[in-house]
């Protein structure tokens, strides 16, 4: 169980380290919080990127053992498991017919 823990998570740091969308959002997003006036530009973004690690983390890791609890929970209740199908086949279904009625 301890080296599916540990998969999992590197399968997580590798999926985002190369996440395009993550490196953009960075690169696009910490700059505005620097101000080379204020000191050492590096310990500035150095700073930046640790509280956004840590809110990442945090968030993250929040809805993973959420998600887990919930698996779980819904793996030893097929009434709820069954009425989750059918509220999001439902859905799906009502957004397909909504899409087509616009089309």
């Amino acid at each position: 169980m301890r080296d599916a823990g540990r998969r999992a998570y590197l399968n997580g740091l590798l999926t985002n380290l190369l996440n395009p969308k993550m490196v953009t959002f960075t690169v696009a997003f910490l700059p505005q919080f620097i101000d080379p006036a204020r000191g050492h530009v590096w310990l500035q973004f150095a700073v930046l990127g640790v509280i956004l690690i840590a809110l990442e983390f945090l968030v993250d890791g929040t809805v993973g053992v959420l998600a887990g609890r919930i698996g779980d929970w819904l793996r030893h209740r097929r009434a709820a498991r069954r009425r989750l199908n059918v509220a999001v086949g439902s859905l799906f279904i009502g957004l397909g017919v909504r899409l087509a009625a616009e089309r």
